[in-house]
């Protein structure tokens, strides 16, 4: 025990009806200001103050509304702080009252957990099965809320109960007190850890500028199956990686950044509204995830069942610092630059800070989460989610750890994703800040790109000397000009196949998971192309796909 607690005088003080400064008949945190000396004559060398939170009053404070928030009778957060320096000053240490047991009817946790869906906040109270269900002897609440369960609750209705989980647990609701933070889906419960997949396919989407190329069935049916020579079958990709770094050419004339870097001259880093936009691209009716459901039942009907459902990973926004940036850190002079995003449970985030960063990350991931929950696939599975940057940067290594601090936010970022068995995967570019320390962040599936396809001058030998060491799986690249017709299509088909032989040679090919880039729309070109070369070309790399040994 500290020195001061055990010699501790304390003066308790329940601020609204110790000493009232603004004559509206309710003390105030000003008032104990006032009073600090006559409390040290006293005697009293410690003050315990009762709950000062935000709350309806409905039980003298100890509802608590909002944790980070003075209550306006007492004052402002500045008047509390002004009291602790002005207590500490006289040497007076300062206990708050603090509620752990429950919270306000009125909290934003309370409300999110009350909705029917699931969410992060579904099991942050206890709620059991039902609205017929009971609360196994302690008080409970039904009937007052969308969901479908009755909430246990401490001493009155508007206090409901925090979970920290049963010492012994009696009732199929009750949880134990180890049970993972957040709370998985029946689905994500079936799985025996992270998900795996071999050959994972880039599909660009979401963007305003990529229109009219919306991904609907007939688009993604070739990345499903392929047809061989001879008129045969097969399955193609096992994931999907659904992304997009920036949108553009929108109807409203605005440029919004996915990825940290993009449009720092014009544009604008996305907030919570786009964010939610390309969430529902994804998931809009008849394309997206619907359009790769109906690709895949259609193949199923035709070949079998696949050996396992199609995996889906889903882009990341980075939650960038600043709405407006100069890449050098600044957000140009523009005070509100890092609190644009938007509000969460009604408190308006500050991306200055990494708790607000990881917030928004996990709003996003369970978005996506409750959106796969409540569609109800059958033949693909969200099996994880993907950094957008290409880069991550700790301090000393990369590109402006100002503007990005990849290691304040990824590796809290990968915690709550394997607590709820999704994966975390990231594509570097070649030899990119955190190539060598994937691992130590949280990452689980890490492929480094070659970007000789377009360059021609880095060495194949030193990319897959640094694959080897670091462990790493490889992004294939290709995009429309390889295809006939347009100029040096021949040299960038050797390059890709250079890439091919590379991997065959160096032992990655058939050890590690692969990724493949095709531009915006190549691999569906070349599907399409009836171009001798461009026909042979596109055999054989469907067929290296197919002959991947990690498919055995």
């Amino acid at each position: 025990m500290k020195q001061w607690l055990k010699d501790a005088v304390f003066y308790e003080i329940y601020p609204q009806s110790f000493y009232d400064t603004n004559g509206d008949g309710i003390g105030d945190l000003k008032g104990i200001i006032e009073k600090l000396d006559y409390i040290k004559e006293l005697g009293c060398n410690a003050l315990w103050i009762n709950p000062c939170f935000d709350s309806p009053f409905k039980d003298a404070g100890y509802d608590v509304r909002d944790y980070k928030l003075i209550a306006p009778r007492y004052g402002t957060n500045a008047d509390a702080k002004a009291l602790f320096e002005a207590a500490h000053a006289k040497g007076i240490h300062v206990l708050l009252d603090l509620v752990p047991g429950h919270t306000s009817e009125e909290h934003a946790w309370f409300k999110e957990s009350s909705k029917p869906e699931k969410n992060e906040y579904s099991d942050r109270y206890i709620w059991t099965d039902s609205c017929f269900s009971a609360g196994d002897g302690m008080p409970f609440i039904g009937g007052e809320t969308d969901r479908n369960g009755t909430y246990i609750l401490n001493f009155f209705k508007c206090q409901p109960a925090l979970n920290y989980g049963y010492g012994k647990c009696r009732e199929k609701w009750q949880m134990p007190t180890d049970a993972p933070g957040p709370q998985m889906y029946p689905w994500e419960q079936s799985r025996n850890g992270i998900l795996s997949y071999t050959d994972m396919v880039l599909c660009y989407g979401g963007s305003h500028h990529r229109t009219p190329y919306r991904w609907d069935k007939e688009r993604f049916t070739p990345f499903v199956t392929y047809v061989d020579e001879s008129g045969r079958e097969h399955w193609l990709f096992d994931g999907f990686l659904c992304l997009e770094f920036q949108d553009s050419s929108r109807p409203d004339g605005g440029y919004y950044a996915y990825m940290v870097g993009l449009m720092k001259d014009y544009g604008f880093s996305a907030g919570k509204t786009q964010w939610k936009e390309l969430i529902d691209y994804w998931f809009a009716g008849g394309s997206g995830m619907d359009a790769l459901e109906g690709a895949v039942k259609d193949a199923s009907a035709r070949l079998g069942a696949p050996p396992s459902k199609r995996k889906v990973i889903m882009v990341l926004p980075d939650p960038i610092i600043y709405k407006v940036y100069d890449g050098k850190g600044n957000g140009k002079g523009d005070p509100g630059s890092t609190v644009y995003w938007g509000e969460l449970n009604g408190r308006k985030m500050d991306f200055s800070t990494a708790e607000d960063r990881i917030a928004a990350y996990k709003w996003y991931v369970d978005e996506v989460r409750r959106r796969f929950d409540l569609s109800n696939y059958q033949y693909i599975d969200l099996a994880g989610f993907y950094i957008i940057s290409e880069e991550l940067v700790t301090p000393g290594d990369g590109w402006n750890h100002e503007l990005k601090k990849s290691d304040e936010i990824i590796p809290p970022l990968a915690e709550y994703l394997h607590a709820i068995n999704q994966s975390l995967n990231w594509i570097p570019y070649n030899r990119a800040a955190g190539y060598k320390k994937w691992k130590q962040l949280g990452v689980d599936y890490a492929y480094m790109q070659p970007n000789y396809f377009w360059e021609g001058q880095k060495p194949l030998s030193q990319f897959f000397s640094d694959v080897k060491a670091n462990g790493l799986g490889m992004e294939f690249e290709f995009d429309e000009a390889l295809l006939e017709g347009n100029a040096d299509c021949d040299t960038y088909k050797k390059r890709f196949r250079e890439y091919m032989s590379g991997a065959r040679l160096n032992n990655v090919y058939g050890t590690k998971p692969l990724s493949y880039y095709h531009g915006t729309n190549a691999l569906y070109d070349l599907s399409k192309s009836t171009a001798a070369k461009d026909r042979e070309f596109y055999h054989e790399f469907c067929r290296f796909v197919l002959d991947n040994p990690m498919r055995k």
